[in-house]
């Protein structure tokens, strides 16, 4: 009697108040889950080949210097991400950021567990750390984008989440609403650790939504890095 309480009652909510994508806003089918099948299948990869560093589309193998790397020194090991940040990747990332739709989260961190296994298997990670949002922004928002994409990732990696080990001391501005020159500067010195011991030696996998120059996450391995990481590895969901 329960059970059909229950159906009864998800059916008058979906009939007036319909699941819509969180990227075209269109109504969910009834397999579908937050981001409509035609949206996930138009999401772009990263073209190949890509830099060994910072893992730019369409570099040339041979090339020593990419130009969409970081200004040196460069802190992380390789940099990765499952697509390019546009169309229907672009509007599910801002529907997760700006719409307070939280549950967007869990569904990008899939297809980088899927990018993991296939793309990164040869690399082992003792832990998985997001990139902290300062205090200030998470309590406006609720929450921590990058550290529900990597709570997913975790659950089916079987990766420990340490998420309790970096902090965002310093309160930046958003780095698109920078010139690239501006960038750098202004994510300096944003990350501190609250403890090191989780990460001696270890190798840590560093989550984020969206690479857009690499330096919030250049900035935050270097930290890492530091504190007595021997390796860092950062994998994000989409690139700019």
């Amino acid at each position: 009697m329960l059970r059909t309480c229950t159906w009864l009652f998800k059916g008058f909510i979906d009939f007036f108040f319909p699941p819509l994508c969180a990227a075209c806003g269109e109504r969910l089918g009834e397999d579908e889950e937050v981001v409509c099948d035609t949206c996930r299948q138009s999401f772009t990869r990263v073209p190949k080949p890509l830099c060994l560093r910072c893992g730019a589309g369409g570099v040339k193998a041979k090339q020593k210097d990419c130009k969409a790397c970081p200004e040196k020194p460069v802190f992380f090991d390789l940099a990765r991400a499952v697509v390019l940040f546009r169309g229907s990747a672009r509007e599910a990332i801002h529907t997760l950021k700006y719409k307070t739709r939280p549950e967007v989260g869990p569904v990008l961190g899939r297809p980088m567990f899927l990018y993991l296994k296939r793309e990164l298997g040869d690399e082992t990670f003792d832990a998985i750390i997001p990139v902290p949002l300062h205090s200030s922004r998470e309590r406006k928002r609720g929450f921590n984008q990058a550290e529900l994409v990597a709570e997913e990732m975790a659950r089916l990696a079987h990766i420990p989440l340490i998420p309790e080990v970096l902090v965002r001391i310093k309160s930046t501005k958003q780095q698109t609403q920078l010139p690239p020159e501006k960038r750098r500067q202004n994510v300096a010195g944003a990350f501190a650790l609250r403890i090191a011991e989780p990460i001696l030696g270890k190798t840590i996998l560093l989550i984020d939504d969206v690479y857009t120059t690499g330096n919030t996450v250049n900035e935050a391995s270097r930290v890492l890095k530091e504190g007595g990481a021997s390796r860092v590895c950062v994998l994000t969901f989409a690139r700019v």
